[in-house]
């Protein structure tokens, strides 16, 4: 037999114990709902500063094209001034373009800028070597500028690049000429002879080898 005071206590205890667990249970929800919230928060966060960079990204590469393309045209035009001005900030923001640096570095040599020229070509070979008129032009300011040696070396890389480049083999067989390798000079004149090249005074060329006794 069951005393009644025990049946109480234990009808008591036992909702203790439901009220406890339903406690629990709301508490564990409410946990619960905190979680998700924080969750949903944090990735709405991540999703914004996702679109933020992706748009940042992508207005840069718009205004780096504008100023490129804005660039070429002025170069194109003549306008070397202006041309410089954008194509400067072009490499600015797109400092590893070897298309742009090259552009870049014509114009600054159109300007008479002949180191900055030299300078920005030889940036431009860094990342994209394979440019034998990259290499003629960067040839052509050395030997302005007196450095013979250097201008040669360039230019023969220039047409070991490309065979058929008959302006960097005129231009090397004058300097083999200017240095007193007669025997180069008058080969690379031959060759030009041969090919006859559209655009070249074969003429011209004769009298240049003719020159070399």
């Amino acid at each position: 037999m069951v005393e009644r005071g025990s049946v109480q206590s234990t009808v008591g205890e036992v909702g203790a114990e439901g009220l406890r667990s339903s406690l629990a249970g709301a508490d564990r929800s409410a946990t619960t709902r905190r979680l998700w919230i924080a969750g949903a928060i944090i990735l709405g966060m991540a999703l914004v500063i996702t679109a933020i960079g992706f748009d940042a990204y992508r207005n840069g590469d718009i205004r780096f094209r504008s100023t490129n393309e804005s660039g070429v045209a002025s170069y194109s035009k003549g306008d070397f001034d202006e041309a410089t001005v954008k194509l400067e900030e072009a490499a600015r923001l797109h400092p590893k373009d070897a298309g742009v640096l090259r552009v870049l570095g014509q114009s600054y040599e159109a300007e008479g800028k002949l180191d900055k020229a030299a300078e920005t070509y030889s940036r431009s070979l860094a990342l994209e070597p394979a440019h034998p008129e990259i290499l003629y032009n960067l040839a052509i300011i050395h030997k302005a500028q007196g450095k013979l040696a250097r201008a040669v070396a360039e230019l023969e890389k220039a047409v070991r690049m490309k065979g058929e480049f008959a302006g960097a083999r005129l231009a090397l067989a004058d300097l083999y000429a200017a240095t007193g390798q007669k025997a180069k000079a008058r080969a690379q004149y031959m060759w030009v002879l041969r090919k006859k090249p559209f655009g070249v005074d074969l003429g011209d060329v004769r009298k240049r080898m003719r020159g070399l006794g």
